[in-house]
């Protein structure tokens, strides 16, 4: 997708998730609710990690092979940030927050990060134990945003409930990045600018 969005001479990827930051920054203006306000600011965390993940304005050069670290660092906040924002709505809602929904997103995360355990095991890629331990890091805390939304969207049963298919669908673009790191597999990269800021656009929509 982010082919369609080179405007102006700039790369796709950073058009799109600029875009997506002013379109999150501009529901959190119109509505001027806490909850908007939070994912406004999850979703510019977000576009701050694009752009070191993808070295523009010199970061690769500046940051080296620790880019990756780094932007991953930036998004593990803006996925802390997004639990919060969907915990205002639970809370403001009187929303029960152990339900089916969350433990659902948990089981979900636990049986997908196994799996992946198992492969690396198999085919020799297991990346060591640090590596490993930032990956569960990792893991626990999209685990825990994707767990409150969907926890969110069984409770809410109205339009909003589609953050749910959001954030499923964010979580494959990261699980996409995942796979090509730690598995070697790399043949659905072409899947991650289509499924993240579709992915993000709903779950901005949806906060």
């Amino acid at each position: 997708m982010d082919k369609y969005f080179a405007w102006f001479g700039l790369p796709g990827s950073l058009v799109l998730t600029t875009l997506l930051s002013i379109t999150a920054i501009a529901l959190a203006i119109c509505f001027r609710t806490k909850d908007r306000k939070i994912a406004a600011f999850a979703m510019v965390c977000c576009s701050m990690g694009d752009i070191v993940l993808a070295g523009y304005f010199g970061l690769d050069e500046l940051l080296g092979t620790g880019g990756f670290y780094v932007g991953a660092g930036i998004f593990i906040i803006g996925h802390l940030i997004y639990i919060a924002a969907y915990m205002v709505q639970i809370r403001t809602n009187n929303y029960t927050y152990k339900n089916k929904g969350f433990w659902c997103g948990i089981v979900f995360t636990a049986a997908v990060f196994l799996v992946i355990t198992v492969y690396m095991v198999a085919n020799g890629t297991f990346p060591g134990i640090t590596m490993y331990g930032i990956c569960i890091l990792y893991a626990c805390i999209i685990g825990a945003d994707l767990s409150t939304i969907w926890s969110f969207s069984y409770s809410a049963c109205s339009k909003k409930s589609f953050a749910a298919l959001g954030v499923l669908v964010f979580f494959v673009s990261d699980l996409v990045i995942g796979i090509g790191r730690l598995c070697g597999i790399n043949d659905f990269d072409v899947l991650i600018w289509w499924l993240y800021p579709i992915g993000q656009f709903v779950v901005i929509l949806c906060a």
